[in-house]
C-alpha cells in the first residue's frame, strides 16, 4: 500500500494551494525529474515511507531504482549558483512512485541542466 497523500498517480501533476519558498546553495546537489515536455520538476523532500532505506546519499543513483513513464528522466545536478524555488499561492507538484515529491518550476532544463 502506498502512502502517496499527493493523488493517487505517480508522476501525475496535482495543483495545490501554499506559499513557500525552498532555497538550494550553488554547489550542492538537487534532484530533479524532467517530463517529456520539458517540465522540470525539483525534489522537495524525499520519503523513507515505502523504502525506510532510502537516504539523501542514495538519491544520486535513485534514477537507476525508479520506474519513470515514457520520456521521463532522473537527472541530479550539481547548482553552480543558489535557486530559488517559489509558489506564490498555487504550484504543481508530483510524486514518484516512492512517494518523494518534487515540485515544478518554470525554469528551462536547458539552462539548468
Amino acid at each position: 500500500l502506498r502512502g502517496n497523500i499527493v493523488g493517487q498517480e505517480s508522476y501525475t501533476p496535482n495543483t495545490i494551494e501554499r506559499d513557500t519558498r525552498f532555497v538550494f546553495y550553488g554547489g550542492e546537489l538537487v534532484y530533479t525529474l524532467i517530463s517529456p515536455n520539458d517540465e522540470v520538476y525539483i525534489m522537495q523532500s524525499y520519503t523513507q515511507m515505502i523504502d525506510p532505506e532510502l537516504t539523501i546519499e542514495s538519491l544520486d543513483m535513485l534514477g537507476d531504482r525508479l520506474d519513470l513513464p515514457d520520456g521521463w528522466q532522473y537527472k541530479t545536478v550539481r547548482l553552480k549558483e543558489d535557486f530559488v524555488l517559489l509558489s506564490n499561492g498555487r504550484t504543481t507538484i508530483i510524486t514518484d512512485e516512492l512517494d518523494n515529491t518534487y515540485q515544478w518550476t518554470d525554469i528551462d532544463p536547458k539552462q539548468f541542466l
